[in-house]
């Protein structure tokens, strides 16, 4: 009787320090407080002011920036020019009222400001373990004028992906497509 506790007090201690790994191996860049729903995959949002917006003129997009809590590191950085080069390529792509302007075209009347809320990857013993290997990008802008600093418009969106799938450059250019596609549709309400 005495082996059989023993060997049970091991096989626990086991199973107890596999589930505290494993609850442990989320790697954030950052942690913050309000999160998209998890199921939502979509970008939403609220205009503010829609006549500004329907109005349009030059827009100004500003890279990504890291969240309150988040560390800025090269690769986020990486990941802003992505989500910025999908949002400009999708806007010059269709026809709307916002002319998309580099730094040196003059004063845009509108500009975008975004960050990167959550990035945050699957552990590597997460990985081995049994649970899925997902990685997750939550995104969140506004537009706002230049002229009275009001903003106009803001968004939300939220990614889950396999890494093994799909790469994270190409989520953050897809999930700047998408940004773009949301601002269209709203300058033609």
């Amino acid at each position: 009787m005495k082996k059989f506790m023993d060997l049970l007090q091991r096989f626990l201690c086991v199973c107890f320090s596999l589930l505290i790994l494993t609850s442990c191996s989320r790697s954030h860049v950052v942690i913050k407080d309000e999160l998209v729903d998890s199921s939502s995959s979509g970008v939403t949002g609220t205009v503010l002011d829609g006549a500004s917006l329907v109005q349009g003129g030059d827009l100004a997009i500003q890279p990504f920036k890291a969240g309150s809590q988040a560390e800025a590191n090269d690769e986020l950085d990486h990941l802003s020019l992505m989500i910025l080069k999908g949002i400009k390529d999708f806007l010059d792509e269709h026809k709307t009222t916002l002319h998309v302007i580099g730094d040196n075209e003059g004063q845009p009347k509108i500009v975008l400001e975004g960050w990167v809320e959550e990035f945050s990857k699957t552990g590597r013993l997460s990985r081995m373990m049994l649970h899925p290997n997902q990685d997750s990008l939550t995104l969140k802008g506004e537009l706002w004028l230049t002229s009275n600093g009001a903003c106009i418009l803001n968004f939300t969106v939220h990614k889950k992906f396999d890494p093994k799938k799909q790469e994270i450059q190409d989520v953050a250019y897809s999930l700047g497509l998408d940004i773009g596609g949301f601002i269209v549709k709203q300058t033609k309400q």
